[in-house]
């Protein structure tokens, strides 16, 4: 099928947001998955992509995945079980 307005709306804020993610742009990253939060498909849903990348973000800024200066792949370690 076609993908709506909407849709096609929100994929574009959540790539933007997931660009900025991946170049450790922080605010910015969250400030794009949060207004993608208001068009999320499962808005009323405890959590959905938007939701769980604006988290992520808030930690990276006070957590760093990566030293300042080394090169991040990008991928999410759970510390805790």
């Amino acid at each position: 099928g076609q993908m709506t307005e909407q849709e096609k709306q929100l994929l574009q804020l959540y790539n933007e947001g997931m660009q900025l993610y991946l170049d450790m742009k922080w605010d910015e990253a969250k400030a794009k998955f949060e207004e993608s939060m208001k068009i999320e498909r499962f808005m009323t849903h405890k959590t959905n992509p938007s939701k769980v990348f604006a988290a992520r973000c808030e930690e990276f800024k006070h957590n760093p995945p990566v030293a300042q200066g080394v090169k991040w792949d990008g991928v999410y370690r759970l510390e805790d079980k």
